[in-house]
């Protein structure tokens, strides 16, 4: 867990020169494999302050996932200002060794897909030398594994 929150945490800064555009890589059309029945708008490009950029998707009703909305979240960063000094077969290894991590075979050099809870689900991959991240928070997140990998997928093909 710790290794997947230090991942997301360091997801968030953006690359110098890099892609700085997370929501060129999937578009709300194909996120509604997540949830066919709701419209979900395009995505939302964020500042994190200080740190860098991500696309967010929110759909649904209510203020949080126990009230019916849903959050998606791509982030992309450059491994090596991710990880100063470490290889890439380190970094990779870093990936799909985390607490929980299922690696996904075939996105990337190397991929993992961690859910620490039935409402969050995270699908990471390093991919062209970047460390690609799509957060999935809602009431049934860790179900839906199959369609946020082949989301993971789509956006690294892009990236």
């Amino acid at each position: 867990m710790m290794l997947n929150t230090l991942l997301l945490v360091l997801a968030l800064v953006a690359p110098p020169g890099g892609p700085k555009d997370p929501c060129g890589l999937l578009s709300a059309a194909e996120l509604q494999t997540l949830t066919p029945n709701v419209r979900i708008a395009t995505g939302v490009p964020k500042t994190i302050t200080g740190m860098g950029f991500a696309c967010e998707y929110a759909w649904g009703t209510g203020g949080n996932v126990q009230t019916g909305k849903s959050f998606l979240n791509v982030i992309v960063n450059e491994a090596s200002k991710m990880f100063p000094g470490m290889d890439a077969a380190t970094v990779k290894q870093a990936i799909v060794i985390g607490k929980n991590a299922t690696p996904i075979p075939g996105i990337g050099e190397a991929a993992s897909f961690v859910s620490n809870a039935p409402i969050r689900a995270d699908a990471t991959a390093y991919v062209k030398g970047y460390i690609l991240e799509i957060t999935f928070e809602s009431i049934n997140s860790r179900a839906q594994k199959d369609q946020l990998i082949a989301l993971l997928k789509t956006a690294a093909g892009r990236l």
